[in-house]
């Protein structure tokens, strides 16, 4: 076989990737130029496949929300977080048996308005004073 020849599956693999990228940027042209120049969507929600937003309709954070987590050195489990019924939860993931168990679940629609609840220092009253102590000293450093 000469080495210095492309085979001809690889160069028509080549090719299809060449057409493919250039219809994908043909695509992506398409979407972001309008004919009469309007643009409804702002380019990074058409890129996730959103909709237009209604007047006055708040972006993001709205839906449920995912993440793997480490339970422990051999446990692996699944966090979600629903943020308009303001509840989390967590599933145990049992990789012998396929499965997920429920683990926890809980409401932080209330949590929010605690202000100092089983911290550990600084708690936000000894934050609070040092930024007025520093504050002071600033004021006495440089006074306007």
């Amino acid at each position: 076989m000469n080495t210095t020849t492309t085979p001809l599956r690889s160069r028509a693999l080549v090719a299809g990737l060449w057409l493919i990228g250039a219809g994908l940027l043909a695509n992506a042209a398409a979407a972001w130029l309008r004919p009469n120049g309007e643009n409804p969507v702002p380019l990074e929600a058409r890129a996730w496949g959103q909709a237009a937003p209604a007047a006055g309709q708040m972006l993001g954070a709205r839906g449920l929300f995912m993440m793997p987590m480490q339970l422990s050195q051999n446990e692996w489990g699944l966090s979600m977080m629903d943020v308009d019924a303001q509840t989390v939860w967590i599933y145990r993931i049992n990789p012998s048996t396929q499965r997920m168990k429920l683990i926890a679940t809980r409401s932080f629609r209330d949590d929010r308005f605690l202000e100092d609840f089983n911290n550990e220092s600084p708690t936000p009253r000894e934050v609070r004073s040092e930024v007025s102590k520093q504050r002071q000293r600033q004021e006495i450093e440089n006074p306007k």
